[in-house]
């Protein structure tokens, strides 16, 4: 008997109400405008303070990794892993793209993919004028995206406190990073549900089977209710 109450113990603690996940969402919009928000204060406290000191940065940075996010809903472990020149490339030209391996996904399966104008456009002002600042003097820059101040990737709890943070002071919801990908379906979803097959590929899932009962199934029962 007490095996079996440790069981559901562990279950409990793992189960995710679907009112719960969907009262927690906030739209791809939505997001967009608090990250354009947090680079706008950015830019501000740079030219304010007449250079960029880590406070300018920290906030630019937080709204880059919200607006990507919202546009480009990978998982958090590769855009904790991502290095620049081999995870993410920017051109002078103004555009870029993103690979990752198929070891390097979750489901094994290769991901390369142009970055949207205003997403290359964005990173590269990220990365030539804040991304610097992030890291302490006399740190060695290892080519992380989003580093830390030594120079090392952020540790895996700090990219979803950045967000979680944000978007709470915002909006006063807790989001977790995962939603950025429940945010991406729902709004397919709601646009266009008959092209709702277009999710599989903006998530990186082998199956359609996957995105369906993970991220769609959700919106979905949303949908029928407010019909």
């Amino acid at each position: 008997l007490s095996d079996v109450n440790q069981i559901l113990v562990r279950l409990e603690k793992l189960a995710k109400p679907v009112r719960e996940v969907q009262a927690r969402l906030v739209t791809p919009e939505k997001l967009i405008s608090i990250g354009q928000e947090l680079m706008a204060k950015g830019e501000a406290e740079a030219q304010a303070d007449g250079r960029v000191n880590r406070k300018a940065a920290k906030a630019f940075r937080t709204g880059a990794l919200l607006f990507l996010g919202a546009l480009c809903p990978l998982r958090l472990r590769n855009w904790q892993m991502a290095i620049l020149g081999q995870h993410v490339t920017l051109e002078e030209s103004g555009t870029g793209c993103m690979q990752f391996t198929a070891a390097e996904m979750k489901g094994k399966s290769a991901l390369e993919f142009q970055l949207p104008d205003e997403c290359a456009q964005v990173l590269i002002r990220y990365v030539e004028k804040f991304r610097p600042h992030l890291m302490a003097t006399g740190a060695i820059d290892r080519g992380y995206l989003w580093p830390d101040a030594r120079g090392n990737g952020c540790h895996r709890n700090s990219l979803p406190s950045f967000v979680r943070n944000a978007v709470a002071q915002s909006t006063g919801k807790n989001f977790a990073f995962h939603f950025f990908r429940h945010a991406a379906a729902q709004r397919i979803v709601e646009l266009a549900p008959e092209r709702a097959r277009l999710a599989k590929g903006v998530l990186n899932h082998r199956s359609f089977k996957t995105t369906k009962k993970h991220y769609i199934r959700v919106q979905m029962r949303e949908a029928g209710r407010r019909y």
